[in-house]
């Protein structure tokens, strides 16, 4: 199975198999933002996200709240490594699962995908902000299977 499948299944479940904090529909927005910028290493940019998510949770039959774009970028300036309210918040530059690669002007969103890995592989789900404790957790447990 790979991470889309795996996207997928977690988001078409009616209630998800984890406990997503603060809200499940902020966990959907960081699952749908990894699906569709994973396979884009240098981004994409702000409005073919959001009509690619929009797009997706339609064909699928998810919601789509009147407010999903508002939603989907807090969820993405909280997990940003360039945003201030991400730095503000004392996180960790390595925990941070998206970056803007041509600076804030350029409207280009992006994700890290090492970063999108380990997060769906240690089960992310279980918060909503993902930490330095469970990157080192997830990097530990994939030492220990080699």
């Amino acid at each position: 199975m790979n991470h889309d499948d795996e996207i997928h299944d977690w988001s078409s479940h009616a209630e998800p198999p984890f406990a997503a904090e603060p809200s499940q529909l902020e966990h959907s927005y960081l699952l749908d933002l990894i699906k569709v910028l994973r396979p884009h290493p240098g981004g994409l940019r702000r409005w073919s996200i959001m009509r690619t998510i929009r797009k997706n949770r339609e064909m699928i039959g998810d919601p789509v709240p009147q407010k999903m774009e508002d939603g989907i970028e807090r969820v993405f300036r909280n997990h940003c490594a360039d945003t201030e309210g991400f730095k503000k918040r004392g996180c960790a530059p390595e925990t941070a699962l998206f970056h803007w690669p041509q600076g804030k002007a350029g409207g280009v969103w992006a994700v890290y995908p090492d970063r999108a890995d380990v997060w769906l592989a240690a089960g992310s789900a279980t918060r909503a902000r993902p930490d330095a404790d469970m990157f080192q957790n997830a990097a530990g447990a994939s030492r220990n299977r080699r």
